[in-house]
């Protein structure tokens, strides 16, 4: 019964402490700053898939942004994608393999690929309420994705023969 009181006294304890009367909870917000992306050659051939010899290594690619002027490398080693972007899976609606890439920052993001070549995005967030919303998307100076498109954020990239 002594168990019971002190569990009891505990968790109502707990309760007290989360009752914060000046903290304004947020409702329904939402950070969507991320882009879906696969890669292919001229000839269509998925520069992401472990069948073909040329793919890139995704392993070997490498997330920066652009902070205070300075080239910094994305890492988070608490995230569950430390590098800023996912393994490739097979993705049947486009018939490619993708990975999603996280955007770091409202800012310029590099992608350096394996073969060292890299890609420059960039991005334009809408703020609102607390929320974030990816609405437009340049790859390389070339706007590629925005929102009235009304499709997610998933592009696939064309790149020369390696």
């Amino acid at each position: 019964m002594k168990k019971f009181v002190l569990f009891l006294f505990a968790g109502v304890l707990v309760l007290l402490a989360a009752c914060n009367k000046k903290e304004t909870p947020v409702n329904g917000v939402n950070v969507d700053l991320s882009v879906g992306l696969s890669y292919v050659d001229q000839n269509g051939n998925d520069l992401l898939s472990p069948d073909n010899p040329q793919a890139y290594k995704l392993n070997d690619f490498r997330l920066y942004y652009m902070k205070n002027g300075k080239k910094t490398l994305y890492f988070m080693s608490n995230y569950d994608d430390p590098y800023g972007y996912t393994k490739a899976w097979y993705y049947p609606v486009s018939g490619l393999y993708r990975f999603d890439m996280a955007f770091p920052a409202d800012s310029c993001t590099l992608l350096q690929l394996s073969d060292g070549t890299v890609d420059t995005f960039k991005i334009n967030v809408l703020r609102k309420g607390g929320n974030q919303l990816v609405q437009k998307i340049w790859i390389n100076d070339s706007l590629v994705w925005q929102t009235s498109s009304l499709t997610e954020h998933y592009i696939v990239v064309k790149k020369k023969a390696q």
